[in-house]
């Protein structure tokens, strides 16, 4: 949560500077903080995929 309002912060802060009018300032920093989300929400869907379950009839191993 916190790398998504600094997206937001960061991205209206760059607008801020360009001179952008503040509700585009808003929109533009929720858009760029939607995009990482999106972004990340990804990663997690492709990894889960990826993870592997315990072999067949294999017992897991204490350590």
């Amino acid at each position: 949560m916190a790398l998504l309002v600094s997206v937001l912060s960061a991205r209206s802060a760059a607008l801020t500077a360009e001179g952008v009018p503040l509700v585009e300032q808003t929109a533009g920093g929720m858009h760029a903080a939607f995009l990482v989300a999106a972004t990340l929400s990804l990663f997690t869907i492709v990894g889960a995929f990826l993870v592997r379950g315990p072999a067949p009839g294999g017992t897991p191993t204490a350590h």
